[in-house]
C-alpha cells in the first residue's frame, strides 16, 4: 500500500526535528566501489557508517567535565 501525502508530511517533519546529515566528501570512484561492496554484502552505506560512529563513540568517550587533571592550569 503506497504511503499517503499526509503520512509523508509528518514522516518529513518529524525527520527534520530529530535527524541531521553529517557526510564527507570522497571520489565518485571510491563511493562507487563503496556502494558496490557494501551491496554485495548485503547492506548499506548507511548501517556501515553508523557501525562505524557507533564504534568510535564507543571507544572515545567523552572528557569528564570535573576531571581538572587535563586543564593546562592557565587561565
Amino acid at each position: 500500500m503506497p504511503v499517503s501525502d499526509a503520512q509523508k508530511r509528518a514522516r518529513n517533519k518529524y525527520d527534520a526535528q530529530h535527524y541531521t546529515v553529517t557526510g564527507c566528501k570522497i571520489r565518485k570512484e571510491y563511493a562507487e566501489a563503496f556502494r558496490a561492496r557494501c551491496e554485495q554484502y548485503d547492506t548499506t552505506p548507511g548501517a556501515v557508517l553508523r557501525a562505524a560512529l557507533d564504534a568510535f563513540m564507543e571507544t572515545h568517550p567523552a572528557p569528564d567535565p570535573t576531571d581538572d587533571s587535563t586543564s593546562t592550569g592557565a587561565p
